[in-house]
């Protein structure tokens, strides 16, 4: 395990990010917080053997944000600060437009987001760092170009951009 960790550390070397490894993240658990399982109350949580694999599962996530085959899927980078960050917690979600191509993706946590449009036939449209608050409506107008599914088209859009309605 601790070969995992070393290559993951020296992945990060050179990065500009706050990324935690899966060891940094066991070690944040070591706070001070109280914790009970089955009436009994933890030393450390990480010393536990009933919560250890979900622990160990969840570091791992951290590590795989490192590692070259899945980084790209589970990182992204920040337009505004130009640091790499996790993308671990986004749920993805794929909504189909209606005929008109309109899209609604709804109930939406605050935060920020990437979003694809693909067609066949089109090239790929990608609008990077789009930021929702709390109960706000984003609209997104997306002009697909013809091209093949290879094509890929980057956009990269801050939060003023959007229009509120």
């Amino acid at each position: 395990m601790s070969n995992a960790v070393d290559d993951v550390t020296h992945l990060r070397k050179g990065l500009n990010t706050e990324l935690r490894t899966g060891a940094e993240f066991k070690a944040s658990l070591d706070d001070g917080r109280q914790v009970w399982v089955n009436g009994r109350k933890l030393e450390r949580v990480t010393d536990d053997p009933a919560l250890n694999a979900g622990i160990d599962l969840i570091a791992s996530m951290f590590d795989d944000q490192f590692r070259p085959e899945t980084a790209d899927l589970l990182t992204m980078k920040d337009e505004k600060t130009g640091q790499i960050v996790s993308r671990n917690w986004q749920v993805p979600r794929t909504v189909e437009s209606n005929a008109s191509g309109v899209f609604v993706a709804a109930n939406l946590n605050p935060g920020r987001y990437q979003v694809r449009v693909k067609k066949d036939g089109f090239q790929e449209s990608v609008v990077s760092d789009v930021t929702l608050d709390v109960n706000q409506r984003a609209t997104l107008n997306f002009k697909l170009t013809l091209g093949s599914v290879s094509d890929s088209v980057q956009v990269s859009a801050d939060a003023a951009a959007l229009e509120a309605s």
